[in-house]
């Protein structure tokens, strides 16, 4: 069996601590900065207009959420190409459903109108962004939606 390397199992005990503090701290700063999208959302949209499907206990590292569909056209892929064009990566479901045009099946699942599914945006998050970029997010938001009333 022969002598135990003491030196590296201390120094991979170490590298496991210092990962779990950045998992630590990674969450906290998604999970602000998810709070921060919800409330500028909230704070510059009415809350008739703007739908959350993104619960409190949910991920912090992904925010969904969609037009009401009697107020504004449900045309998700629209709404995608207006924001790529501004350079914010945003999808209408989830990874394994990119690259298709169906609405959500997790939307669909709910109970939702392919209508409603239709209108919905999806942000994912990391700890690389910053919260300005949730403001130029916001400001792209709002001028986008006004194209989008009915």
């Amino acid at each position: 069996a022969g002598t135990k390397n003491v030196a590296s199992i201390v120094d991979f005990a170490e590298a496991v601590k210092k990962k779990k503090k950045n998992m630590e701290d990674n969450f906290n700063k998604v999970s602000s900065l998810k709070t921060y999208f919800i409330d500028k959302l909230k704070s510059n949209f009415d809350e008739e207009n703007i739908l959350i499907n993104s619960k409190g206990n949910s991920t912090p590292y992904i925010l969904s959420f969609t037009l009401n569909p009697d107020l504004y056209k449900s045309d998700s892929q629209a709404m995608l190409m207006n924001l790529d064009v501004n350079g914010i990566a945003a999808s209408s479901g989830s990874a394994c459903a990119s690259g298709t045009i169906k609405p959500s099946h997790v939307i669909l699942a709910s109970g939702k109108s392919a209508e409603y599914a239709n209108g919905t945006l999806r942000f994912s998050f990391n700890a690389e962004n910053i919260f300005e970029e949730i403001d130029y997010t916001i400001d792209i938001l709002s001028r986008m939606f006004e194209k989008f009333k009915k």
